[in-house]
């Protein structure tokens, strides 16, 4: 099973390497370590690949604060990492802080936190790649969490065993295999208290939807994992096709104004015309959270048949004129008195 395992993650790490301009031989990868079986049994398989000079590591947890066990479980996860001379890092909540308009359910919160600490490891420690143990049983339960509130294709195909700065080498593994192992090894681990509060819509979906549904058809998850493959190979064509649309719409002018036609856009087929606007917004490099609510507002804008702006976000604003679409910068309501740009 390790060995197994061993492999896939060094075909991740390659295919890694493949999609950067200048790969380095022993990526540097973060362990998202909370001190469960699965992000333990993680640790394990990535300090075999450290051992085998494949990477470089170091152990990352996010101690959130509020579970009575939190400071249990830090000193856990570092007793770990020293155990085999793996450097530590970790986070704490109070240094996160989330602003309003993304307050939610106390877990939302965390996740969000935990994100942005992961956020700052990449950008500020050189670290190439966070690892995060999800497993099959949790790539089953996010797409019926997604579907119940209502997702994209884009969000019911499930994680991607690569996906940006995560890679994801347990997708495929159940977690009976994983607790098996540590069992067998002597291997010890944490259990989250949490996990069995019915307060967290994941902790529900786990102990009775899912039980609930394998009564009913014993191969149900595998025909819902099997889905979700199709999902994702159709998601990628259109991905493809939105960004062939988005170069053949989209220019940039002597002044570096990235425009497109507006009828062109509204011309596209609505479901081309939402990741043509998704792949504008992410190569403007603006700051927003995709839905259904954002998009819906974009297209009502360039929909209205006269010209002028828009504010969508607190930074950036369309501008229609003269046939044309683009977006700019948008400035300070109240700037600083005597600041400097982007102080």
């Amino acid at each position: 099973m390790l060995a197994h395992l061993v492999n896939h993650a060094n075909a991740l790490l390659a295919q890694h390497a493949s999609k950067k301009k200048t790969p380095t031989e022993r990526p540097a990868i973060a362990i998202g370590l909370s001190g469960g079986p699965d992000s333990v049994f993680l640790f394990h398989l990535f300090r075999l690949l450290h051992e085998q000079g494949a990477c470089s590591l170091i152990v990352a947890h996010f101690n959130h604060g509020w579970p009575a066990t939190a400071d249990e479980e830090e000193r856990f996860c570092h007793a770990l990492a020293t155990t085999h001379g793996i450097p530590f890092a970790v986070g704490r909540a109070h240094n996160f802080p989330v602003a309003k308009r993304h307050q939610g359910s106390q877990e939302a919160i965390g996740h969000r936190q935990r994100r942005a600490f992961f956020r700052e490891l990449v950008d500020h420690h050189r670290i190439d790649l966070i690892a995060l143990g999800h497993h099959r049983e949790d790539q089953l339960e996010s797409f019926f969490i997604r579907l119940a509130r209502g997702t994209s294709l884009n969000g019911i195909h499930g994680m991607r065993p690569l996906e940006g700065p995560f890679i994801r080498p347990l997708l495929e593994t159940s977690k009976r295999d994983i607790v098996s192992f540590l069992l067998k090894n002597n291997v010890a681990y944490l259990i989250d208290p949490t996990n069995d509060e019915k307060v967290h819509l994941r902790n529900r979906v786990r102990t009775q939807l899912l039980p609930a549904l394998n009564a009913c058809d014993v191969r149900f998850a595998d025909n819902i994992l099997h889905a979700m493959d199709r999902l994702r190979e159709e998601d990628d064509f259109l991905e493809k096709l939105a960004t062939t649309s988005f170069e053949q719409l989209f220019f940039i002018d002597d002044s570096g104004k990235r425009s497109a036609s507006l009828s062109a856009m509204l011309a596209l087929d609505p479901v081309v015309r939402r990741r043509v606007i998704l792949t504008w917004l992410i190569a403007e490099q603006v700051a927003f959270t995709p839905s259904h609510g954002l998009f819906d507002e974009i297209i009502r804008f360039l929909k209205t048949p006269h010209g002028g702006t828009h504010s969508f976000s607190e930074h950036h604003h369309i501008v229609k004129k003269s046939s044309r679409v683009w977006l700019e910068k948008s400035l300070p309501t109240n700037p600083k008195v005597g600041s400097l740009p982007n102080e």
